[in-house]
């Protein structure tokens, strides 16, 4: 899901337009893939997909294939 992040600056609500996803360890641009060097305070559906449609996620290599084994 693309979502509009938003942080609180000198008590306003500030939203970006970029849409971005949530990924582990932080957000992401759709677009690009570039992280999200903010850390929002809100977020919402974003109203129209990217220029470029719904971009593919990245490929992502060097995680374990199971991070919680059973004993």
């Amino acid at each position: 899901m693309q979502l509009e992040l938003a942080v609180i600056v000198d008590g306003r609500v500030e939203w970006t337009m970029e849409p971005c996803r949530r990924v582990i360890g932080g957000w992401v641009h759709c677009e690009t893939h570039e992280f999200v060097p903010r850390r929002p305070t809100h977020w919402r559906p974003a109203h129209a997909t990217s220029r470029l449609g719904f971009a593919p996620l990245p490929e992502i290599t060097g995680l374990p294939q199971d991070p919680h084994p059973e004993p």
